[in-house]
C-alpha cells in the first residue's frame, strides 16, 4: 500500500468515523479508542477557544461539536484552526433563532484575539529605518454592532458581568499584540485612525509622509487639524497598532 493511500485510510477512519480497522491490520475496538480520543480533542478546541462563550451560554458542546463538524468537517491537521469556522456556525444558529446576534461578534472576537496572541509576526525583523511608521501584523481591526469589547472587559473582571448584554452601538475594535509584553491590546477606534492604518497597511511612511497621504484622499480631509492628526498617529503608536 502506497503511504498516501494508507494516510487517506486514517484520515477516514480518525475524521469521518469510517471503520477502515481491516484495511489498517488493526482491531476494530483500538479504531474505536483512536476515533474517541480524536473526537474529544475536536471537542475540546471548541470548548477552549470560546471561554466565554462557555461562560455566558454554557453549551452542550458535544452536540455543538457534532452540528460544527458535520457543516465544516475537520480536514485542518492544527486543532486550533478546525475553529475558524466557528462563527459561521453561530450564526446559523442566530438565523434561527436559538440564539441573540451578538453572540456572532463574541464568536469573532475571541477567534481573534486568539489567533493575534499566537500569531508568528515579529515586526522586530521589520524594522529597519525608525523613523519609518510600520503597521503591526500582529493586529485585526473589528467594525461592530456590539459594544463587545467593553462587554469582554467587564466578563474578565466580574463574573456577574456575563448576566448582562452588551449595548448595540456601532463601534470600531482593535485587537493588537504588544510584542514586549505578549499581550494583547483593546482599543476604541473612529474612523481617522482606521484611514491611517489602511495608508500604512499599502506602505512604509514616515510621519510627515503618512500625513500628506492623508490629506490627498479627499478635500473634505484637509479640514481636519494636523495637530489632532498627529495626535491620532501617536494613539495608535500607543496602542501598538503602528510602530
Amino acid at each position: 500500500m502506497k503511504l498516501a493511500d494508507y494516510e487517506k485510510l486514517w484520515f477516514e477512519s480518525l475524521n469521518q468515523n469510517i471503520d477502515n480497522s481491516k484495511k489498517l491490520g488493526i482491531p476494530s475496538d483500538r479504531l474505536n479508542l483512536y476515533q474517541d480520543f480524536v473526537r474529544n480533542h475536536y471537542i475540546g478546541a471548541l470548548e477552549k477557544m470560546f471561554p466565554r462563550i462557555e461562560e455566558v451560554l454554557s453549551p452542550n458542546w458535544v452536540e455543538w461539536s457534532k452540528q460544527y463538524y458535520e457543516m465544516y468537517p475537520p480536514l485542518h491537521f492544527e486543532l486550533n484552526s478546525l475553529t475558524l469556522n466557528f462563527s459561521n456556525f453561530i450564526k446559523g444558529l442566530v438565523d434561527k433563532g436559538d440564539l441573540p446576534e451578538y453572540i456572532i461578534e463574541l464568536a469573532e472576537y475571541e477567534l481573534g484575539e486568539f489567533f493575534i496572541y499566537t500569531s508568528p509576526e515579529n515586526y522586530y525583523q521589520e524594522i529597519t529605518n525608525e523613523e519609518s511608521l510600520w503597521i503591526n501584523k500582529a493586529s485585526k481591526i473589528f467594525e461592530f454592532q456590539y459594544r463587545i469589547g467593553e462587554w469582554v472587559k467587564a466578563m474578565d473582571e466580574s463574573l456577574m458581568a456575563r448576566e448582562s448584554k452588551p449595548e448595540k452601538v456601532s463601534n470600531i475594535l482593535a485587537i493588537t499584540r504588544d510584542n514586549n509584553s505578549f499581550l494583547c491590546v483593546m482599543s476604541s477606534l473612529n474612523e481617522i485612525d482606521v484611514i491611517l492604518v489602511e495608508l500604512l497597511r499599502r506602505s512604509v511612511l514616515k510621519v510627515d509622509e503618512l500625513i500628506e497621504e492623508f490629506y490627498s484622499i479627499d478635500d473634505n480631509l484637509k479640514q481636519f487639524d494636523q495637530n489632532l492628526l498627529k495626535q491620532r498617529i501617536d494613539f495608535l503608536k500607543l496602542q501598538k497598532i503602528i510602530l
